[in-house]
């Protein structure tokens, strides 16, 4: 197959390559670590799959997705990622993505795993995502399931310790209206403190992305 590797660590880019190559005879076309580039050699090169790290400077894997022409429905996304909370496994499993690869585990024997399942056109998620993800279907009270896409994006920015202003003047919307949306949030949740919040942002995963869906929001101004 032919691949496109997206990784800012270059020991981990050199790694991922040597793995491709060496161990399992595919051809890397090209390598990036930055997401803008990403998307011009993507959309250049159309590759089988584009392995690609969520977490990258200036943006993140999920905008690659969301940049890639829809078009190019070939391309297989295989990511790769240190995170995986439940609102990234959520994201991810509403992005047009065909495996995730977990970099806490043996990187070699999974990347391999998820190219063979990719070659065969089936899918391959590590067992810390389907995990996460069958714990939030199952709990009823997960946060995923009560609250609303535009309170997630707030929750998402008030785990990054931004203020109401802040937060209006980034989704284009009233301060008031973020203040409703945040009272909403505690009260669904439970959480009446603003520090509780910010830590449960952060530990849901909420605060761990750019949040690019909120750009589409936009009622008003502070």
């Amino acid at each position: 197959m032919k691949i496109v590797i997206v990784e800012d660590e270059l020991l981990t880019r050199d790694l991922i390559k040597k793995i491709c190559v060496c161990e399992f005879g595919h051809q890397v076309m090209a390598e990036t670590s930055t997401a803008s580039e990403a998307v011009t050699l993507i959309t250049k090169l159309i590759p089988d799959v584009v392995i690609l790290d969520l977490s990258l400077p200036g943006a993140d894997g999920f905008e690659v997705i969301r940049q890639v022409p829809a078009t190019l429905h070939t391309i297989q996304f295989l990511i790769l990622s240190a995170h995986c909370e439940e609102y990234t496994a959520y994201r991810i499993e509403k992005a047009r993505v065909r495996g995730f690869i977990d970099k806490g585990t043996n990187v070699v024997d999974s990347i391999g795993k998820a190219l063979r399942a990719l070659e065969n056109r089936d899918v391959y998620f590590s067992s810390l995502f389907q995990r996460t993800r069958a714990t939030s279907i199952i709990n009823q009270s997960s946060f995923l399931k009560i609250l609303s896409n535009q309170e997630m994006i707030v929750l998402s920015l008030v785990g990054r310790g931004l203020d109401d202003e802040e937060i209006g003047g980034i989704l284009g919307i009233t301060c008031r209206t973020v203040q409703t949306h945040r009272s909403n949030i505690s009260h669904k949740l439970d959480l009446h403190d603003i520090k509780k919040l910010i830590i449960f942002s952060q530990q849901k995963g909420l605060a761990s992305f750019p949040l690019y869906p909120a750009r589409s929001m936009h009622l008003g101004y502070c």
